[in-house]
């Protein structure tokens, strides 16, 4: 981005500041939970629960261009806060893109969901390149609708920015290696235009929105590298925080217990954010079915990992919410 460009869009996010609500006094802090379709009580009821992700796919809000359906996340909300929980919120894109948007003239990139830990291991799913013009016009109009209906409410406290990548909630690209390249990038994503800048203009055009549409709740984006370099959610993590300040954090999904391997220098990304702002986590798996995935100590040990490097926010899974088993550590381990 040009520094004119750059300039004109700090002064419209002032200029929106000026006359939006107070923010939230301070980011969100304790345990979240990350669950399936609906809340429950015995999600609810468990008294160690700051909060709950509520999430939802683009196609299923926005079923046709232009004709929203909140009924979801208004019911999810709702129940939300007759416990007194509060809400971070995110909406999925990338396989979850409309097919609206394919008709009206955006590219479709095919691919394998190859996840041997997801249900949807092996299916088959596109996503529009992240800087598909038609995608980013169409993304860009859903996430203003989605800030006019859900952006003053107190209780949700958290979005987490969100785009088209692999599963539509982090960033990186499908047939995307995780491990740190050396040497420009090649594959097929170069085939359909990559190109760093590119790529980083079109997730800070995302930024920019979710900042407008919301602009008294903290938000964060997921740190992954892109075809191999983590300079790419780096430089997202700066810009965010020169465009947000302490309003703009850092989003991992993949918190473990494990040694630093090919998330060595994304967790350095994570910590450097936690001391300017803050970061926040949500674990690689869940204790009651998949603790060799979390490492030494389980869902306590990464818990701990992640508040040594400055983390006060975590997500876990249903699973563990509903295990009586973990209900005395998870009431303790962030005390």
């Amino acid at each position: 981005m040009s520094a004119a460009r750059r300039l004109l869009a700090a002064l419209v996010l002032a200029l929106a500041s000026a006359f939006a609500p107070p923010v939230l006094a301070e980011p969100p802090k304790g345990i979240f939970v990350a669950y399936g379709r609906a809340l429950n009580d015995r999600i609810l009821r468990a008294p160690y629960l700051a909060g709950v992700l509520v999430r939802t796919r683009w196609n299923e809000a926005e079923p046709q261009e232009g004709r929203y359906d909140w009924s979801y996340l208004r019911r999810e909300i709702a129940l939300a806060k007759q416990y007194g929980k509060k809400i971070a919120l995110g909406v999925a894109a990338g396989p979850a893109t409309p097919d609206w948007v394919y008709a009206a003239g955006a590219t479709a990139y095919n691919f394998s969901f190859l996840n041997p830990h997801s249900p949807r291991g092996g299916m088959q799913a596109r996503i529009p390149p992240p800087w598909d013009p038609v995608y980013l016009e169409k993304w860009r109009n859903f996430v203003r609708a989605l800030g006019r209906e859900f952006g003053n409410d107190p209780d949700i406290v958290l979005i987490h920015i969100t785009g088209s990548s692999k599963n539509g909630f982090e960033i990186q690209l499908p047939d995307d290696p995780p491990r740190p390249r050396s040497g420009p990038p090649s594959g097929p994503w170069v085939q359909q235009g990559y190109d760093r800048a590119r790529f980083l203009r079109a997730w800070e055009s995302v930024i920019d929105t979710f900042a407008q549409a919301f602009p008294r709740q903290y938000l964060d984006l997921d740190m992954h590298a892109i075809l191999g370099d983590t300079s790419v959610p780096a430089d997202l993590a700066d810009y965010g925080y020169d465009r947000l300040g302490k309003r703009f954090g850092t989003f991992a999904g993949w918190l473990s217990n494990k040694p630093p391997t090919w998330d060595s220098d994304l967790r350095k990304i994570m910590q450097k954010q936690c001391r300017r702002s803050f970061c926040n986590y949500q674990l690689i798996a869940n204790e009651t079915r998949q603790s060799q995935r979390l490492g030494p100590g389980g869902l306590k040990g990464a818990i701990q990992t992640g508040r040594a490097h400055g983390a006060h926010y975590f997500e876990v899974w249903e699973a563990d919410v509903k295990n009586p088993a973990l209900d005395d550590m998870l009431s303790n381990v962030l005390k």
